[in-house]
């Protein structure tokens, strides 16, 4: 085990020196600037030309697609002068997006987003919120368009495992969510498309002025950017108003990070095998080393080499791991928060447990997709693969560690009341 462990830290390790860092930020800026001139999937210009003064006011449902969850908030723009309660979110529903979800072709994925807005607004009525006319919305996307207007734009390939475009690859985003919108007799009406990443750094734009540059990390990666037009090829922008151009100084880019660094980013054979056996291949290669759809199948893959070649669970492959993408990315970082009261006599068993649960155990001993703190019930049940019942600890997670390690540390994690915090942040400068 120790020679295959070597092995693995080689891969991860050696080839993140000082040196070739440097060689791949060189690479990656060569790639940009690049991009920024010919390619039509990345370095994308939004319509977007100014940034948020601040002063904007007015209710508003903020949609925002991402590759684990479909978040909506109504939100109150209040400005400036109201100073911390300048942006007001009323309330939010958020709705996970599984293997269902993401199976879902062409127009029966636009139903079911509309069926979510539609289950948002009869949570309370929008009506005392806004009055009888449309409720006006704003989309954040967490995946490629081709924008033709601030509201508009071509759908493009999705990635992540969607399947969404099938069938309506090239259709107007707009029209693909409203129409069901409008059958429904929603009275709502799509005001702004955005990525993601664009929305993320508008969003913080409104609150402090000086934001230039956004980056999201969650279950895959983008970054937006807020450029001179003049940095951009005159062809990336399509066919848009000469009036456009006349108003338009900067523009918010929308970089496509996730695509970059197929020549240049190092890669192990976990990385080949998750690439070879991906959907699409090659397609977003910096996605595929820090994306949270990706971490937890790349260290799938070597949990189950390492049982074979080096004996690892006593070359006994825990229920359920031999399946692609059974170990969730959240688990992972539920095991690194609880290292410290692992011993190392145990450490390999209770990973074993823990994997067991993550991948057996049924949904009431699962850890939920929530962001709400571990909480430590009073009597946890009996973990289902050693039936130790294991207290909880009685400091914080970020006390000194205890002197003696519970029998069985998966106990903590996943008790029926335990709520494991498995979102990813999104951050912007």
């Amino acid at each position: 085990m120790d020679d295959y462990l070597a092995k693995i830290r080689t891969f991860f390790e050696d080839t993140v020196s000082t040196p070739n860092l440097l060689a791949l930020s060189e690479h990656l800026q060569a790639e940009c600037l690049e991009r920024l001139q010919s390619s039509n999937i990345s370095m994308l210009p939004s319509y977007h030309h100014t940034l948020p003064t601040g002063h904007e006011t007015g209710t508003f449902l903020a949609l925002d697609m991402g590759g684990s969850n479909f978040r909506l908030a109504l939100v109150q723009l209040n400005g400036k002068s109201l100073g911390d309660d300048s942006m007001h979110v009323k309330r939010t529903k958020i709705f996970p997006i599984d293997a269902r979800v993401r199976a879902l072709h062409g127009t029966a994925f636009f139903d079911w987003v509309a069926e979510r807005i539609e289950e948002m607004l009869d949570t309370d009525g929008h009506e005392a919120d806004h009055g009888s006319g449309p409720l006006p919305m704003g989309l954040a996307w967490s995946f490629p368009i081709e924008q033709t207007s601030a509201r508009s734009g071509f759908l493009l390939q999705m990635g992540k495992g969607f399947c969404a475009t099938n069938g309506v690859q090239g259709r107007d985003l707009c029209e693909l969510i409203m129409t069901p919108c409008v059958r429904r007799g929603l009275n709502v009406q799509l005001q702004s498309i955005v990525n993601d990443a664009s929305a993320t750094l508008l969003a913080q734009a409104y609150r402090e002025p000086s934001t230039r540059i956004s980056l999201i990390l969650g279950t895959g990666t983008n970054s937006a950017v807020f450029l001179p037009v003049s940095a951009l090829a005159r062809e990336k922008f399509g066919t848009r108003p000469e009036e456009w151009f006349e108003t338009a100084d900067h523009v918010i880019v929308n970089t496509e990070l996730s695509m970059y660094g197929k020549d240049a980013l190092p890669s192990s054979p976990w990385d080949d095998r998750l690439n070879e056996m991906h959907q699409l291949p090659d397609f977003q290669p910096f996605e595929h080393r820090v994306g949270g759809r990706y971490l937890g199948e790349i260290v799938r893959l070597i949990l189950v080499e390492a049982m074979h070649v080096a004996g690892l669970f006593d070359g006994e492959l825990p229920t359920g791991l031999e399946e692609s993408y059974a170990l969730d990315t959240g688990v992972l970082a539920a095991i690194e928060r609880y290292e410290h009261i692992i011993n190392t006599q145990s450490h390999f068993s209770c990973i074993a447990n823990m994997l067991y649960l993550a991948t057996t155990a049924p949904p009431s001993l699962k850890p939920a997709q929530h962001s709400t703190p571990l909480t430590h019930p009073a009597d946890p049940p009996p973990c289902p693969k050693c039936t130790s019942s294991a207290p909880f600890p009685t400091s914080s997670p970020t006390a000194p560690p205890p002197t003696k390690p519970p029998p069985c540390t998966p106990c903590y994690l996943y008790a029926p009341d335990a709520k494991v915090k498995t979102h990813s942040p999104r951050t912007s400068t």
